[in-house]
């Protein structure tokens, strides 16, 4: 549990981008309550979570992750070796449609927002009011995806 906590916390600097007693305090809070839920999740559970029968999409994404991962650390380590003037990595519009302000639209765009923004090469930038697709950065060039209801 000890090991989890610590973990959780170097993440969330990690995350935050920054260290204060503010962010401390944050993190010991946001911990304390990822690590009670935690525990009380094995607690009341009737089986022991088990990833066995996710093998066979770990096969698949993990090489995916790992080539993402190592365009990333290409980027960044020629960003830090060469010290450029201007700012890495571009910003193109994803063609999106932006929908109503009804609930499921607005849950539609928080989601394609979270799932663009995990991936490490790239996240959302903006999402315009009134259509005209999302604003995505980019640390290489890719291309816009097709799909404009989901977009990730």
């Amino acid at each position: 549990m000890v090991l989890t906590g610590i973990g959780l916390a170097a993440c969330y600097f990690l995350f935050a981008g920054q260290f204060s007693i503010q962010e401390l305090t944050a993190a010991a809070l946001a911990c304390s309550v990822a690590l009670s839920f935690a525990g009380i999740a094995r607690r009341t559970s009737e089986r022991r979570l088990e990833c066995m029968h996710c093998s066979g999409v770990s096969a698949r994404l993990m090489p995916a992750i790992a080539a993402q991962a190592w365009v990333v650390a290409g980027v960044l380590s020629r960003a830090i070796l060469r010290r450029p003037a201007d700012a890495v990595g571009t910003i193109y519009r994803q063609p999106f449609r932006h929908g109503d302000d009804e609930p499921t639209d607005a849950g539609r765009r928080a989601l394609v927002t979270l799932a663009r923004s995990v991936a490490p090469e790239e996240f959302v930038v903006d999402i315009p009011e009134h259509g005209g697709g999302l604003l995505v950065h980019t640390l290489s060039r890719s291309r816009p995806v097709k799909n404009l209801e989901w977009p990730v």
